[in-house]
C-alpha cells in the first residue's frame, strides 16, 4: 500500500489507502480539476467583460471630449451669429435713417 500524505485540517500524517479510498479520491480530484477549469474561465470571461467596458468607457470620454469642444465652437459661432445680427441691424437703421431722415415726409 502507497501511504501519500494528507494535508486535511492542516495537520501533516500519512495513512495508508485501500483501493475503495484510492478511487473516491480520484474522482474528487477529477471534480475539483473541472470546478476550477470552470472557475478558471468565468475568471477569464470576467476579465474580457472587465477588458471590453474599460474600453467602452475610454471611448464613451472620447466622445464627451469632442462633444464638448464642439459644443464649446457652437456657442462661439452663436455668439458670432449674434453679433453679426446687431451689426445688421443697427446698419439697417443706419440705411432707414439715411434715406428717411427725420422730420421728412414720405
Amino acid at each position: 500500500m502507497t501511504k501519500p500524505i494528507d494535508t486535511s485540517a492542516g495537520n501533516v500524517k500519512v495513512r495508508d489507502m485501500t483501493a475503495r479510498e484510492t478511487s473516491e479520491e480520484r474522482m474528487e480530484l477529477e471534480r475539483l480539476r473541472g470546478e476550477l477549469a470552470y472557475r478558471d474561465e468565468q475568471l477569464a470571461q470576467r476579465d474580457r467583460t472587465i477588458h471590453e467596458l474599460n474600453r467602452e468607457i475610454h471611448r464613451l470620454k472620447d466622445l464627451r471630449r469632442i462633444l464638448n469642444s464642439r459644443t464649446g465652437r457652437l456657442a462661439e459661432k452663436e455668439r458670432e451669429v449674434s453679433e453679426l445680427k446687431r451689426t445688421i441691424a443697427r446698419r439697417n437703421q443706419r440705411l432707414s435713417e439715411m434715406e428717411h431722415p427725420a422730420g421728412e415726409v414720405r
